[in-house]
């Protein structure tokens, strides 16, 4: 059998039920009816960790959009500045799964949880890739004028966003997750106990 995509839509019915709505007499509303995960960090509050981790990544961006519009050779070197620009793709990716976590409550659903595991970590690991490229390549090709501080600036400064990312991953997985199983009395209204 042939591996294909599921649509939003398909992924979406796997998880809710249609039950009847109380405030709704003949309607129905779909509620979710998998798991969920709370959130926990060894010896610390996940709202403070929280607020840790978007401090950590606020300084991360601020230090990349500085690094990008320094006016040095390291920058206008053609490979440094394209992968420059690709790069905002993974990071784009790594901003996203990262915001789902940040705003997530303290209950979060168990396929959401999955689906930040699956785009945070390759995201995160891809930028930091082609951080490292740029910076490697622009280092062997700096010119010797006045620019070459603000050149190394630049290399620093996209070091220091690439170590920022993975420091920022590495806090997401020290969070662990509690599962709580649902069971249908647990979104279902109008569930009497002992029916099939």
């Amino acid at each position: 059998m042939a591996f294909r995509f599921k649509s939003y839509r398909e992924k979406y019915f796997e998880d809710h039920v249609a039950v009847p709505d109380p405030k709704r007499p003949g309607k129905v509303k779909y509620v979710y009816s998998g798991d969920y995960v709370e959130p926990f960090v060894e010896g610390h509050s996940v709202t403070k960790w929280k607020v840790i981790m978007v401090c950590l990544e606020v300084v991360s961006i601020a230090i990349y959009l500085v690094t990008a519009i320094l006016k040095s050779d390291f920058n206008s070197v053609k490979l440094v500045g394209g992968l420059g620009i690709i790069a905002i793709v993974p990071w784009a990716l790594e901003i996203w799964s990262f915001g789902r976590f940040i705003i997530s409550s303290d209950r979060m659903e168990e396929t959401t949880y999955e689906s930040i595991g699956k785009w945070y970590a390759p995201s995160v690991l891809i930028r930091v890739f082609m951080l490292g490229v740029m910076i490697i390549y622009g280092a062997l090709n700096l010119g010797t004028d006045y620019s070459l501080a603000l050149s190394i600036i630049s290399m620093a400064g996209l070091l220091v966003s690439g170590v920022l990312s993975v420091v920022i991953w590495r806090m997401y997985k020290r969070v662990f997750y509690y599962t709580h199983r649902q069971h249908e009395e647990d979104y279902n209204p109008n569930y009497v106990k002992g029916q099939k």
